[in-house]
């Protein structure tokens, strides 16, 4: 049965509550993910040692914590104690590719690393702030291009309720980023 415009059908179609649910996963992904990066950019902001700064390093598919132990030794050293001397070089390797900011890894022995942490300038830190606002914006547009698939597999008509509940998900979800980013 065709629809008129301006009629309000309920979204009960199986296809579209499955994309509807597999649009709302996908945000709140994304909304996770930057809620991460923002926390880890403002722990670096705060000039604060801490292990949590090596939180997301992942070495052969394990997390750090799996394979070394973090720790501080003053306000500006970290030391990584890896468990096995095997996994000193995949450690070390993996603590450059994560590229964070000033953070380079020197050996000390066959299983520990010592990560000299430079106290922070303003430049640095606006840098970070910098960084995270890009990152808002990738969010942004990562909700909006999930968004318009949805719409767009659905081909749904222009006035029709989907629309409507797919847009107030977008709204949610820019919404949510605005949020964590205000923080």
């Amino acid at each position: 049965m065709p629809r008129k415009p301006g009629q309000r059908l309920p979204n009960n179609h199986s296809t579209d509550i499955a994309e509807h649910e597999k649009c709302q996963e996908k945000t709140k992904s994304t909304v996770k993910w930057l809620r991460r990066d923002c926390a880890d950019a403002a722990a670096r902001a705060s000039g604060c040692v801490a292990p949590a700064l090596l939180a997301n390093v992942c070495a052969q598919d394990q997390k750090l914590e799996q394979v070394a132990t973090v720790r501080f030794r003053d306000e500006s050293m970290l030391v990584v104690a890896v468990f096995e001397e095997d996994n000193l070089k995949h450690v070390e390797a993996t603590i450059y590719d994560a590229k964070i900011p000033s953070i380079t890894p020197q050996r000390q022995d066959t299983r520990t690393l010592r990560i000299a942490v430079p106290k922070l300038t303003l430049d640095t830190k606006s840098s970070v702030v910098a960084v995270a606002g890009k990152k808002t914006e990738e969010a942004r547009v990562q909700c909006r291009k999930l968004h318009q698939t949805s719409v767009k597999k659905g081909k749904y008509e222009k006035w029709s309720v989907e629309i409507e509940v797919f847009q107030d998900l977008l709204d949610r979800c820019v919404a949510e980023i605005d949020k964590i980013v205000s923080r």
